[in-house]
């Protein structure tokens, strides 16, 4: 019995490979061929814009990247800039490259044009 089944399995395989093969299944599945057509083109579409999807990821990922770079580049530069702007480090430069200038004295006056 159960040999049976296995040949007529394998007979309807060899069946449908043989009808492939001869072309012989257009002529039988005409009727639906547009579908087909339709089904084919949907997955075409599908995978091209899941590649498209996954350009613009790896693309995104790079920018992201990029930026957090710059932000560290900005913090640290921030963090330079803070600390030459304190008094006593601009004081300790100044007599440091011999300069005469120091605090000032009086407070500044508005020249006005």
């Amino acid at each position: 019995m159960a040999g049976e089944r296995f040949r007529a399995g394998l007979h309807r395989v060899s069946g449908a490979v043989n009808s492939v093969v001869s072309g012989s299944f257009l002529g039988r599945w005409s009727k639906c061929m547009g579908h087909v057509i339709v089904v084919a083109v949907c997955f075409l579409v599908l995978m091209v814009s899941g590649c498209i999807v996954e350009g613009l990821r790896i693309k995104l990922k790079g920018v992201k990247n990029e930026l957090e770079e710059t932000r560290l580049i900005y913090t640290q530069k921030n963090l330079e800039l803070v600390g030459l702007g304190r008094m006593s480090t601009v004081e300790h430069m100044l007599v440091e490259n011999g300069s005469r200038v120091g605090r000032p004295e009086k407070p500044a006056v508005m020249i006005e044009k």
